[in-house]
Order: C-alpha cells, then sequence, then structure tokens
C-alpha cells in the first residue's frame, strides 16, 4: 500500500504540468516507484496463500500490467479512471434508486 501511495503522491505533484512534461516526469519519477512495485507483486507472488483475495488481486494485477502501465507512455492518459467513474456515479445511484422505487411501489 505504501508503494501505491507513493505512486498516487508522484502523479499528483504532476498533474498541472502540459503532455509532454507529465510523460517526462513519470519516465523519471514515477516510472521507478511502478517498477518496484511489480517487482514486489513477483517476489511475493509464491508467498500468498493459494486461494483468497490477495492471490486474485496479485495475479489480476500481474496479468494486467502492460495495461496499466500505459499511462508511463503517454502523458495524456490518466493513471487511472476514477473520473470516469465519478462522471458516471450519479447516473447508476439515480437507476439503482429508480428501479427499487419502482420494484416497492408494484409490491405494496
Amino acid at each position: 500500500m505504501n508503494q501505491i501511495r507513493a505512486i498516487y503522491r508522484e502523479e499528483g505533484k504532476i498533474s498541472g504540468l502540459s503532455s509532454d512534461e507529465r510523460t517526462a516526469q513519470r519516465q523519471l519519477v514515477v516510472k521507478p516507484l511502478v517498477d518496484v512495485f511489480f517487482a514486489y507483486l513477483k517476489q511475493n507472488l509464491d508467498r500468498v496463500p493459494k486461494s483468497g483475495k490477495t492471490k486474485e488481486a496479485f495475479t489480476y494485477v500481474l496479468n494486467q500490467e502492460r495495461y496499466l502501465r500505459v499511462f508511463l507512455e503517454n502523458g495524456d492518459v490518466p493513471m487511472d479512471n476514477n473520473a470516469s467513474e465519478r462522471a458516471i456515479r450519479g447516473f447508476c445511484i439515480g437507476k439503482n434508486y429508480a428501479v427499487s422505487r419502482i420494484m416497492f411501489c408494484s409490491a405494496a
């Protein structure tokens, strides 16, 4: 968790830069942190219990490594999709609320 926190901290420091400057800083500062993160996962994969959520998480992240590193090569690519998730949250919550209201009213 500390490694992930460090990656987000450094990414936050460069958020106001241009795309090219952000790419350069990601290569210089963020990429080494990401490299250490993936090295840790690979080194500790066999130490994690064979079944369980931790093993699932390690395996998922390692299987997605190529895609999770895309942001390092392009300053226009966000590190995560949090902005997209926030944008649709209201719609999803509203949709669930409407469905539950319809179900509640029809049951009454």
